[in-house]
This record gives structure tokens, sequence and C-alpha cells, in this order.
């Protein structure tokens, strides 16, 4: 699947066109760089596109409101040349400000349907 990018949520959330380049420069590395664990539709659905373009959205919108110097979530660590990330529902899970915005709500609602379908027969 081809990262987001910037347009990709500015056509989701047109009213995020004042967030700064700094701030798109680091949140949609960081969404395109997340896993797929516990979205439907495997890595390359869309549901894992949307969750991405969301999960933006949500970070776009908080940043536009000002920073409250709290710390994020823990997604990902590395010891030498060993590296591990927690991914998507990690991050869902741990993280109470998704909950800030409608964004973050759709997110997590989306998160949680996913979870809750289980395995699918193809």
């Amino acid at each position: 699947m081809p990262p987001i990018v910037q347009q990709d949520v500015l056509d989701f959330a047109p009213e995020l066109r004042p967030v700064t380049r700094q701030a798109w420069a680091t949140i949609l590395p960081y969404v395109n760089g997340l896993t797929a664990d516990g979205i439907g539709g495997g890595a390359e659905g869309p549901d894992v596109r949307l969750a991405r373009v969301l999960l933006a959205a949500h970070y776009g919108t908080v940043s536009r409101r000002g920073r409250s110097g709290a710390a994020g979530p823990l997604t990902s660590e590395a010891v030498g040349s060993v590296r591990r990330s927690f991914g998507l529902v990690a991050l869902a899970a741990s993280d109470a400000t998704l909950g800030a915005t409608s964004y973050g709500h759709q997110f997590l609602g989306l998160l949680t349907m996913s979870l809750a379908a289980g395995p699918r027969l193809l």
C-alpha cells in the first residue's frame, strides 16, 4: 500500500489546511510506519488506509490546538540493531488522548469493529 500523504488527510479533513509543514513532516511518517495488527483487510486493506488517515487527522487536530507537553505512548524501541514496533493496536490501547478528537473516536471505532470481527475466512 502506498503511504498516505498530506492531501489524503486534507481531502478527508479540509479544516486541517493550517497545520504546519513541520507538523505534517512528523505526523505522516509516524502513521505510515504503524503496522496493521488488528485492522481488518490486512496490511494492504482499505481499513488500514482509513485508520492511517483518521490517525493523521487526529494528530493534525491536536497540533492545531497546541501542545500539552505530555508524552505519548511507546510505539517502538530499539537496542543496538534489534528493533520492535507495537503497532496500531498498542497505540489505541494506550493512548487516552484519542478520545480528544472526533477523528480519534472514529479511529478507535474502526479498530474496535476490526477486532470484534475476528478472523475472516476467504
